[in-house]
């Protein structure tokens, strides 16, 4: 099993990243802003940081696909 694992969801009207360690939800950042594009890489950043890893440390990604608007999803993929 994946020991870091970065899930990402930008398919509803706002987005959220969630880090987990195996099943514990490490740290977790929504956001209702328009524009998923403008604070996903932030938002990324900082989960990562509160849990004192980088990026190259991230055993897998997820990503929601939908249902959702194709920009959303789109954005949500390219970041992945």
């Amino acid at each position: 099993m994946a020991r870091w694992v970065l899930g990402i969801d930008t398919s509803g009207r706002w987005c959220g990243v969630a880090l987990l360690d195996g099943r514990r939800r490490v740290a977790e950042e929504r956001s209702d802003q328009s524009g998923a594009n403008r604070v996903l890489v932030a938002a990324i950043d900082r989960v990562c940081r509160r849990a004192g890893i980088g990026p190259r440390q991230l055993d897998g990604i997820a990503v929601a696909i939908g249902p959702g608007s194709f920009t959303g999803l789109r954005i949500g993929l390219a970041v992945a």
